[in-house]
């Protein structure tokens, strides 16, 4: 294969049964080494075939469900843009819940609220005032003095559906709802 005459050679501690010391090295490709798709591959998205990660999915399940080869891991490793494994492939959710709980203590800090996302704010002639997922805290608000063009009323977007503002001043995050509250175990999550 052309492609593997590219990559740097690494000298890998032996697996091999028949070797006789710790000191047994053998020449293989290093396909991690600086290995990526190549731009103009990226830039097609149409190439390639979606795949939504399972909780507990692998990268030999995953080459397992799209080529029918659990031994084509690599391939999903490389394409994904991976190249540590142990953190950038995604982790399980007990793994998931176990790490945030060590990190923050207990559970009820792991629900403490680590910041607010802005919902989307439109005005009546549907320009956007506030754009959505803006990280700010629960001190953050806009002056609504200042965005009013002649009676305009303002729309906040939201997952519940569309609500109105009140004709007022001010709109804030605690008394107007312009944020969504997210949690330090939902901000690990995202991460």
């Amino acid at each position: 294969m052309g492609y593997f005459r590219n990559l740097p050679d690494i000298l890998y501690q032996s697996p091999l049964p028949h070797k006789v010391s710790t000191q047994e090295f053998i020449q293989i490709k290093n396909i991690f080494r600086r290995s990526k798709v190549v731009d103009y591959v990226n830039d097609n998205i149409t190439l390639f075939q979606k795949y939504i990660l399972e909780d507990g999915d692998r990268p030999d399940s995953v080459a397992e469900a799209l080529y029918k080869d659990p031994e084509l891991d690599y391939v999903v490793v490389i394409v994904a843009g991976i190249t540590n494994i142990n953190h950038q492939w995604p982790l399980q959710d007990f793994q998931m819940y176990d790490f945030a709980l060590s990190k923050y203590g207990t559970e009820a800090k792991m629900n403490d609220v680590h910041h607010y996302e802005t919902y989307e704010i439109r005005d009546s002639q549907n320009r956007q005032i506030l754009p959505p997922n803006l990280i700010v805290d629960k001190d953050f608000k806009i002056d609504g003095s200042a965005l009013r063009f002649g009676g305009n009323r303002f729309t906040v977007i939201n997952q519940t559906g569309n609500i109105q503002l009140d004709d007022k001043n001010e709109y804030t995050v605690i008394t107007d709802n312009i944020a969504a509250p997210v949690t330090n175990f939902e901000h690990e999550i995202s991460i």
